[in-house]
């Protein structure tokens, strides 16, 4: 299941940075209106995540409610005239090559891929 959280977990950061500068900027309601999109999809996901795939929906709602945050901010900072979108896409992109060499590296040694337990999980809920 943490393989699971890890995407929110990396939205979370860029959402950090992000929230950072807008409120550098002077704008503290638009940090409520991005983490206002965030509970909205964690209220509206949760229920509907767990009655269609138990725990691994869950999950995944709350990921997307990381990701609502991330793209809110990033629009709305945009809207200020500040953007990371490349700095973001770039940070992601390496994200994604370092994960990628772990599991690359992890089933060279013998071991089962990280989504194996969460698509066990979802089968059996």
């Amino acid at each position: 299941m943490l393989f699971a959280l890890l995407p929110g977990a990396w939205f979370s950061c860029l959402g950090n940075l992000n929230e950072s500068v807008v409120l550098g900027s002077n704008r503290p309601d638009l940090n409520a209106a991005a983490n206002l999109a965030r509970m909205a999809a964690i209220l509206l996901g949760l229920p509907t995540g767990y009655w269609l795939a138990g725990l691994p929906g869950a999950i995944a709602a709350i990921v997307a409610g990381e990701v609502m945050r991330y793209l809110a901010l990033a629009v709305l900072q945009t809207r200020l005239g500040v953007s990371f979108w490349r700095q973001d896409g770039l940070g992601t992109l390496v994200f994604v090559a370092v994960a990628a060499a772990w599991i690359a590296l992890r089933t060279r040694i013998g071991g089962d891929l990280p989504w194996i337990g969460f698509l066990t999980a979802w089968s059996r809920s």
